[in-house]
């Protein structure tokens, strides 16, 4: 895990993990997904309880709080886009951390801890950058959704997508799996700490700490909003922290379950 080559500490040292087998998601959850779980339990998600999720403005290049923003609508700005088959195979976002997590208690699975969400991310490569080798855009090919052009000024859109993708647009890794740099961001299961490669057990390591108050959470993966001038978030070393009760236009998860063979 980790990248000592990184320019961000929190991705320092390089170090040796063992993780017990797993299985985990082909695909990120989608909002076709998301809806049979809301539609069987009733539940209300983080966003529709306080009125409003994070969405990316680029007029006022910020994150500004969109009224109405929710996983059945992640841009009330462009309510056209918000219905039919893109949305049914998009990734669900606007979930917070404790969204996802109910998700999961109802499927019987969890959220990925962060070791093994980077071990699936690599596909089997070792050293590597991203879930397809080294180089971002090998000749020339743009293998995830993420921002093209200089963020936030323009968005050249030349991977066919200004928002979010259908789950699967883009080849998968060595392990099989998609969208595991871009797209959506995902929820891991560790509370966030940047200083915790310095001390962090070799044997399944996962972060987390008792407390009444909401947590930092760990994010990964990089979404269609990452780009190279702000944020590399594809990556499959890079890690940041999220609050478990906010939600926003560009983070949702995927769900491991144990390998019971």
């Amino acid at each position: 895990m980790g990248n000592n080559q990184a320019g961000n500490p929190e991705e320092r040292p390089e170090h040796e993990v063992e993780l017990d087998p797993f299985w985990i998601d082909v695909y990120e959850v989608t909002n076709q997904q998301f809806r049979l779980f809301v539609e069987a339990t009733g539940y209300v998600t983080s966003a529709e309880k306080r009125g409003w999720s994070y969405l990316f403005d680029e007029k006022q290049k910020g994150w500004v709080k969109m009224p109405g923003a929710n996983w059945r609508a992640p841009f009330p700005i462009n309510p056209a886009t918000n219905n039919g088959d893109q949305w049914v195979k998009w990734p669900v976002v606007h979930v917070s951390w404790d969204d996802a997590n109910a998700y999961c208690s109802w499927t019987g699975k969890q959220l990925p801890t962060e070791a093994q969400w980077e071990f699936a991310a690599r596909g089997g490569l070792i050293d590597c950058e991203y879930p397809w080798g080294n180089t971002r855009e090998p000749q020339g090919q743009i293998l995830a959704n993420y921002w093209q052009g200089w963020f936030p000024e323009e968005n050249t859109q030349a991977d066919g997508y200004l928002l979010l993708a259908p789950v699967g647009s883009f080849p998968k890794n060595g392990y099989g799996l998609y969208d595991m740099a871009g797209n959506a961001a995902e929820w891991c299961q560790d509370d966030y700490d940047p200083a915790f490669y310095l001390n962090s057990p070799r044997k399944n390591p996962c972060r987390t700490v008792p407390s009444s108050e909401p947590a930092l959470k760990v994010v990964r993966g990089g979404s269609f909003l990452s780009a190279e001038n702000a944020d590399t978030g594809y990556r499959v070393s890079a890690r940041q922290g999220q609050s478990q009760d906010m939600s926003f236009v560009h983070i949702g998860f995927r769900t491991v379950g144990k390998n019971e063979n």
